[in-house]
Parts: C-alpha cells; structure tokens; sequence
C-alpha cells in the first residue's frame, strides 16, 4: 500500500513539475514577444516625423554590435533578449528600461533624476549629460507648462523630470522657480555657452513628450512658428540686449511671467 502510494505521489510530482515547466516555458515565450514588439514600437516612433528613417541596421551599428542580425533576431522574436544587451539598448537610446521589460510606464520617460533645487539640479543634470543642443519647451495653454529637453545626440533625446509654470498662475514657490529658471538660462548662455533654443508646442504635444509617449525629436516637429530665443529674453529685465523690442511678439503668458520675475528681482536686489 505505501509502495503504491508512493508511486502516485512520484507521478502526481513529475505531471505537476511538467506543467510548470510548460508554464514557465510559455510565459517566458510571451514576455520575449511582448519585448520584440515593444522594441518595434521604439523603432515606429522614433521614424515619426523623420524624412530620414532609421533602420535596425543603423540601431547595430550605433549600439557597435558585429552584426546586423545580433540586432535583428529581437526585433523579429527569434531570440531572448538578456538584461545586458536591454540595459545597454536603453542607455543608448534614452528608453525607459521599465518599460522595455515590463511594460510599465512610457517608452521616453527615462530621467530618473530628482530635482529639489531646480537650479543647482537642473545645471548639475545638464553638465552631467552635456548637450549638443538645449530645448526650453513651452506650452501654449493657460498654465504655461515648460520643461527642458537635451539632444545628446540625433538619437538620443533626454527630457529632464522636472518642470514649471511659465504664467501668473504661480504662488511663492513658482515665482521662485521662475527666477532660478532665468539665472539657469542665463548661466547656461554666458557662462556655459551651451547652443539653445525656444519652443512652443500645443498643451497635448507637451504633454505627450513630457510623460513621454513619443520620441522628442518629434514635438519639435510638431512646434508652433519658429525656433525663437524667448528663454534668452526673458532673462534680459533691464533691456540690456533690447529684449524689450521683441515682446509684442509673445504671448500674455511671457509677459506675467516677466513681470512677476522683474518685480520680485527689484523688490529682494
């Protein structure tokens, strides 16, 4: 009878150890797909708005991989994928690593920086990452939502985790804000002499690069009018440039913002 028990138990064991395996097998097999299309999806949306496409060739070749195809068999779900090799695709294309492996959050979202003094860290971020080129992107909505956005370089794009109120909507805390917002542009033009740029975009492509869902090059495609260097006169509170000149150019949100700066300077100077 024990002999017999026994030997239920040893197939009940080897039936449940099989299913697992099988179950291990295909979760395993799930979560490769979900990755191979994840990492289609990066591709699709890094093509968006680009005359010039890029191509999992060209991704091989950035990443400095021997073959087109060590590339490729993720791609097309032939292969796993290790932590490795998606911890290395992540850095060199500024992805969100989370996402990539899970599923979790957005693909861009990927600074995970914290930002308690918006000059002292936003700076340190910037000469951290030393960019090519800094975009101040603003908003055209009532808050006047700004952020600031790094091209490292044609294929990585860094949006810093932090942003501002670039209106009157604003407390002691966002005046505060503003000011350290204007001695950062001023210190990264004349001090750092870093290139930048102004851009203006909808309150929806703002809010799709700043939780980012898209690949930022795109939102520059997608700005309103041209380039322009409103951050640089904004900075200009007593004309010494005749930034004075261009603010009929700008919206009300530029001007609150300016007075709000300028009065609190005076007021503490």
């Amino acid at each position: 009878m024990n002999e017999l028990l026994s030997i239920v138990l040893n197939l009940i064991s080897s039936v449940i150890f099989e299913i697992g395996k099988k179950f291990k097998l295909s979760k395993n097999i799930t979560e490769t797909k979900k990755i191979s299309e994840r990492l289609q999806y990066v591709l699709e949306l890094m093509n968006e708005h680009r005359d010039e496409k890029f191509t999992v060739a060209e991704l091989s070749k950035i990443l400095k991989l021997k073959k087109i195809s060590e590339l490729e068999k993720y791609f097309l779900n032939e292969d796993e994928p290790t932590f490795k090799f998606l911890k290395k695709f992540t850095n060199e294309f500024a992805i969100n690593l989370e996402w990539l492996t899970e599923g979790k959050g957005y693909p861009f979202k990927c600074d995970q920086h914290v930002y308690i003094h918006f000059f002292e860290d936003c700076l340190n971020r910037i000469e951290e990452l030393h960019p090519e080129i800094i975009y101040f992107i603003r908003a055209d909505s009532f808050e006047g939502q700004t952020c600031i956005m790094l091209k490292i370089n044609d294929y990585k794009f860094i949006v810093l985790d932090t942003y501002l109120h670039f209106s009157k909507q604003n407390g002691h805390g966002g005046t505060v804000t503003l000011v350290d917002f204007r001695k950062l542009v001023m210190t990264l033009i004349l001090e750092k002499r870093y290139i930048t740029k102004g851009v203006i975009v909808s309150k929806k492509v703002f809010k799709d690069l700043y939780q980012g869902k898209v690949f930022p090059y795109s939102s520059l495609k997608l700005k309103k009018g041209i380039f322009d260097y409103w951050h640089d006169d904004f900075t200009d509170i007593y004309n010494e440039r005749y930034g004075y000149q261009r603010h009929s150019n700008y919206d009300q949100n530029f001007i609150d913002a300016f007075t709000i700066v300028k009065s609190y300077i005076e007021k503490n100077s």
